[in-house]
């Protein structure tokens, strides 16, 4: 990179790329000048982090690894308000479980009996049809079809 001039007005740069001997020329104005500003003074947060001592973060859960695998709906169709039990493996523990779906945009309310099982409610104002179900944990989703009456 070459500075060919430096006026009032405008800097001109040359840039010359060696392997291909071109080279471009970048005029810019004086309001387009990168300006020097001042060092800005650090910012201090609100609140304290929180630190978490060495024994309790050994019982907190590790939500990463696997991706659910859901492997059955029961009843794999229903109503608006149905309880639909789905039922498969590495669901993890209920603070990695993110959320059930039925279709784009429609959350679904769920509680969880344990690893391998989450019982959720068909959403009222979804669409009916053939939907998917998605179940959504931190390590990943996986989905099944389910018909909404």
């Amino acid at each position: 990179m070459t500075i060919l001039s430096t006026r009032a007005a405008m800097v001109c740069i040359t840039f010359i790329t060696l392997s291909s001997m071109v080279s471009t020329t970048l005029t810019l104005a004086e309001s387009q000048k990168p300006k020097a500003t001042p060092q800005s003074k650090a910012i201090t947060p609100k609140t304290k982090p929180k630190v978490q001592p060495a024994a309790a973060a050994a019982k907190t859960p590790a939500c990463f690894g696997v991706a659910p695998q859901i492997e059955k709906l029961v009843p794999d169709e229903g109503h608006p308000g149905a309880k639909v039990a789905i039922t498969g493996t590495e669901f993890g523990s209920p603070e990695c479980l993110r959320g059930v779906s039925f279709g784009p945009g429609q959350s679904a309310t769920f509680s969880m009996g344990n690893e391998s099982t989450i019982v959720a409610t068909v959403p009222i104002n979804g669409r009916k049809g053939l939907v998917i179900v998605t179940v959504t944990t931190a390590s990943g989703e996986d989905s099944k079809p389910f018909l909404i009456k």
